[in-house]
């Protein structure tokens, strides 16, 4: 079994059995301020998940989808977003420093001053905007 649990609280957010992550359907999920730090979320459907907060260092989200996800404060170094989609996202003021993120799709993005990219990133070469 394997726990969610709050970064600050150790609150128990969600529970998966083992193995359940890879291909989750965790669309809408409300999972702010959790603690996935080097999870296997490959595939995963965070469609519009709430993800404010949350520790994704070393998380695996290869192909998984965060269309419109809010990670607004995320800590996502490290992490894998090879094929991931993060279209219309929330990142201001999240961490990707060292992420992998060939083909990564990050149009429609939007980030701030705060939001840290890993070396040689061009956010708006790759479509995302300045937020407002």
């Amino acid at each position: 079994m394997i726990e969610i649990k709050h970064k600050h609280t150790g609150e128990v957010l969600a529970s998966l059995d083992a193995g359940s992550w890879r291909g989750a359907d965790l669309g809408g999920a409300n999972l702010g301020e959790a603690d996935l730090e080097e999870e296997d979320l490959t595939g995963a459907n965070l469609r519009g998940a709430d993800l404010r907060g949350a520790l994704l260092t070393y998380a695996r989200l290869t192909d998984a989808d965060l269309t419109e996800a809010q990670l607004d404060g995320a800590n996502l170094d490290l992490a894998n977003l090879r094929r991931a989609s993060l279209q219309g996202a929330s990142l201001c003021g999240t961490s990707l420093i060292a992420v992998r993120h060939q083909h990564v799709r990050v149009e429609g993005a939007r980030y701030d001053g705060r939001t840290r990219w890993p070396h040689g990133f061009d956010p708006a070469g790759h479509g995302a905007v300045v937020s407002k």
